[in-house]
C-alpha cells in the first residue's frame, strides 16, 4: 500500500506499515487461529456438558487418561487467549473450560517400581499386568494370615449366619495336594476380609443410582511356582 491505515480487526488500533500482515499472511494466521479453536472445541464441549457422575465404560477410557489427559475447568480469575476470540458465549464457555489439561504419567512409569520383580519371577510385563490375579495378589500379601473357619463378628440377627461361603472344602479342591491346615502352617494362605467393614453399608450404597458393592473376602494361595492363586467370595 502507498499509505498507512488503521487495522480494524480484531481491534481498532494503529499498526506501522512494516508490522502489518500481508493479505496472504493474514489469511494464514486467521485460518490457524480458527483451527486452534475447533481443535479444542469438541473435547471442551464434551467436558462442559457431560455428566460428572458418568463412570468409565471400558479400559480404553482409562488408558486415554495416560495418553491424552483429561480436561479440567480452570479458576474463574484466570484469563486466556480465547477471551479475545469473537465467539458466542456458549462456544467461549466451552473453549475456556478446556484451556487447562491434566495428564497422568505414562502407565509404564507406574509399572517401573515393580518391573524388576516381575521379570525375576517370569510374570508377563505389559499394560494389562496389573489386571492379573498374581499381580493383584502380590500387592495384597501384606494381609493377615488366614484362620478357619472364617466367621463374621456382626450381629447374626441382622446380617445373617456368621459362617463364610468360602469353606475349607472349597479351598481344598484348588490346593496342590496340600491341605488347608498345611498351607496355613507354611504361610501359604492369606486373606483380605472386607466383609464386616462393608456389610453394614451395603444396602445404603446399593440404593444409590448405578452403584453396587458387596462385602468381599479374598483368599490367596502362594503356589510352588512362586505366584499366587485367588479365591474370592462374597458374604
Amino acid at each position: 500500500p502507498y499509505s498507512e491505515s488503521r487495522i480494524e480487526k480484531p481491534d481498532l488500533v494503529y499498526v506501522p506499515r512494516d508490522e502489518t500482515f500481508e493479505e496472504t499472511k493474514q489469511a494464514s494466521f486467521s485460518a490457524s487461529r480458527l483451527k486452534a479453536v475447533f481443535h479444542n472445541l469438541l473435547p471442551s464441549l464434551a467436558t462442559t456438558f457431560s455428566n460428572e457422575d458418568t463412570p468409565f465404560t471400558c479400559f480404553t477410557e482409562i488408558d486415554k487418561l495416560y495418553n491424552y489427559g483429561v480436561l479440567v475447568k480452570h479458576n474463574e480469575d484466570q484469563k486466556g487467549i480465547f477471551e479475545k476470540l469473537l465467539l458466542s458465549s456458549l462456544i467461549k464457555k466451552a473453549v475456556n473450560a478446556g484451556e487447562c489439561l491434566f495428564k497422568y504419567n505414562i502407565l509404564a512409569n507406574i509399572l517401573k517400581s515393580h518391573h524388576k520383580y516381575i521379570c525375576d519371577y517370569g510374570f508377563p510385563v505389559d499394560r494389562f499386568s496389573w489386571l492379573r490375579d498374581n499381580e493383584f495378589a502380590r500387592q495384597a500379601l501384606a494381609g493377615v494370615n488366614l484362620e478357619f473357619p472364617i466367621l463374621s463378628k456382626l450381629d447374626p440377627a441382622i446380617y445373617g449366619p456368621p459362617e463364610s461361603l468360602i469353606t475349607k472344602e472349597l479351598i481344598d479342591q484348588e490346593l496342590e495336594q496340600t491341605s488347608v491346615e498345611e498351607a496355613i502352617e507354611n504361610g501359604q494362605l492369606f486373606i483380605i476380609d472386607y466383609h464386616d467393614m462393608l456389610l453394614p453399608f451395603v444396602k445404603k450404597i446399593n440404593a444409590l443410582p448405578k452403584t453396587k458393592t458387596y462385602g468381599s473376602r479374598i483368599v490367596f494361595y502362594y503356589t510352588k511356582h512362586l505366584c499366587t492363586q485367588v479365591f474370592e467370595g462374597s458374604f
